[in-house]
This record gives C-alpha cells, sequence and structure tokens, in this order.
C-alpha cells in the first residue's frame, strides 16, 4: 500500500489532530486519514452535522433508567 509522509506540522495544528483524534477515539494516523479521505471525496462527517440533543422533560439519571426498566419501559 502506498504511504505518505507529513513533516513539519506546525505545533497548534499537531495539538489539534491529536485532540480531535482522541475526542473521536481514533488513532492519529487513522484522524489523518478519516480527514484525508473527507477532504478528497467530499464526504461530510455526520457527527459533526448532527444538532445538539434535545432537553428532556426529566434528568435521565441511572436511578430513573433504572427504575423505567424494572417497570418494563426499556
Amino acid at each position: 500500500m502506498p504511504s505518505v509522509l507529513l513533516k513539519d506540522v506546525p505545533k497548534k495544528l499537531h495539538q489539534q489532530l491529536r485532540a480531535r483524534a482522541q475526542r473521536n477515539r481514533r488513532s492519529m494516523h487513522q484522524e489523518m486519514l478519516f480527514l484525508l479521505e473527507r477532504a478528497v471525496t467530499g464526504a461530510a462527517d455526520t457527527a459533526e452535522e448532527l444538532p445538539p440533543p434535545m432537553p428532556t422533560p426529566r434528568p435521565l439519571t441511572d436511578a430513573w433508567l433504572k427504575a423505567a426498566v424494572r417497570r418494563g419501559r426499556a
């Protein structure tokens, strides 16, 4: 498989890439391939396009969820 070597990456960009990879639970290599493929193919990152979660009428705590499961509302 062909390889690409990327040199002289600015420190701030490297830090941002590392943080993004950690956020997405990817290695730096996986994150760079993902971003490169997305840039070349024009594919969108659906996770970044999702709206924020809607507020719920009550907080979904562990206790509330366990009680719902006990009542058969899982």
